[in-house]
C-alpha cells in the first residue's frame, strides 16, 4: 500500500515539543488516485517526559504544505520500549491531489529523526498541526512517521439474512 511519510526507522532519538514537522519533498508526499483513504497513521518513538503527538493530512504547495484536510489525530505512547506507534483512520483524499502529513509534538515524547538523502523538513511553531499550515522554517532531519492508504472497504449493498442450517443424516 502506498504511504505519505517516512517509513524506515530513523536513527536518532529526539524530544522536541511545541512544534508541527512534516517532510517538504514530492518524494515523501503522494497524489492520490481514485478512492484513496488514509487508513491508519505510524510514528516511531517511545514515551519520553510525557506528551503525545498528533498527525494531519494536509495537501500540498510548492515545496510546502497547505491546508489540514482533518482534525488532527492524537497518538499517545504509553512505554519507553521504542516501536511504532499507531491510530486506525479514514481520511478521504481527492484523485489527482498531492498530500503530506505533519506530525504535532506535545510535551515532548520521544520521536526518531535524522538526515536523509533528499528530504528536508518543514516545521511551524505550534505543537497542533495548523490549519493552514503556517511555515516558520526547514530542517534536515526527518522524522519517522507515515500515513498508509489504502482502498476504502466495499459498500453495503443488500441485506443479509441469516440462514437455517439443516442437518444431513
Amino acid at each position: 500500500m502506498p504511504e505519505i511519510g517516512r517509513t524506515d526507522i530513523a536513527a536518532n532519538p529526539v524530544t522536541r515539543g511545541n512544534q508541527s514537522r512534516g517532510p517538504a519533498i514530492g518524494n515523501m508526499w503522494y497524489t492520490a488516485i481514485a478512492g484513496d483513504v488514509v487508513t491508519l497513521f505510524s510514528i516511531y518513538g517511545h514515551q519520553g517526559v510525557a506528551g503525545f503527538w498528533s498527525m494531519a493530512v494536509y495537501t500540498t504547495l510548492g515545496t510546502t504544505l497547505d491546508a489540514r484536510i482533518n482534525a488532527p489525530i492524537t497518538i499517545t505512547p504509553t512505554n519507553t520500549t521504542p516501536q511504532w506507534w499507531t491510530a486506525v483512520v479514514s481520511i478521504a483524499l481527492t484523485a489527482g491531489i498531492e498530500y503530506g502529513i505533519a506530525i504535532g509534538l506535545h510535551s515532548s515524547p520521544t520521536i526518531y529523526e535524522d538526515a536523509v538523502p533528499a528530504p528536508i523538513t518543514t516545521f511551524a511553531n505550534d505543537n497542533t498541526p495548523p490549519n493552514p499550515w503556517v511555515h516558520a522554517g526547514n530542517s534536515g532531519a526527518v522524522m519517522s512517521g507515515f500515513a498508509t492508504v489504502g482502498a476504502p472497504p466495499p459498500p453495503v449493498t443488500g441485506i443479509i439474512y441469516p440462514c437455517r442450517a439443516q442437518l444431513i443424516t
